[in-house]
């Protein structure tokens, strides 16, 4: 796989600096766009037909949508998500209240209320027991 990304990378920087050029050689730019799209397709086909097969037999589904929830807030390179990682919390607002002696929350809105605090929180027991999901990190963080 690494080489086909390799490939994939080399024949994406020569189609730009060919086309950057006053006169582009049409039968080398051709060439590197056919190695281009060949090399996307084997990629995208060990991908899907492979290699995500197996990790759907292997891990666990709620270990799937966790690292979902994950790659929403380290983002992807050339594609941005209609859905937000709130979006995919099962849980509801209107249960479970919890009580900090001046009131009643729900988990939900203690939830929104250290995501939009202007600093960036961590609770640390044994081990990490919670960050907020903010969309500004000075480095990212995983669950694990």
């Amino acid at each position: 796989m690494w080489s086909f990304h390799n490939d994939f990378r080399r024949n994406f920087k020569g189609a730009i600096q060919e086309l950057s050029k006053p006169e582009i050689d049409m039968k080398g730019f051709n060439r590197l766009v056919g190695e281009f799209f060949f090399n996307t397709s084997a990629i995208k086909f060990r991908e899907e037909g492979l290699l995500f097969p197996e990790v759907q037999k292997a891990a666990p589904g709620e270990a799937l949508n966790s690292l979902l929830a994950e790659s929403l807030v380290v983002g992807f390179p050339f594609y941005t998500p209609h859905f937000s990682v709130e979006s995919l919390q099962i849980e509801l607002l209107t249960g479970n209240l919890v009580n900090p002696d001046t009131g009643r929350l729900t988990p939900g809105r203690i939830k929104l209320l250290f995501n939009h605090l202007p600093a960036d929180i961590t609770f640390f027991g044994e081990k990490l027991v919670y960050f907020p999901s903010l969309k500004k990190r000075i480095f990212t963080r995983s669950k694990r």
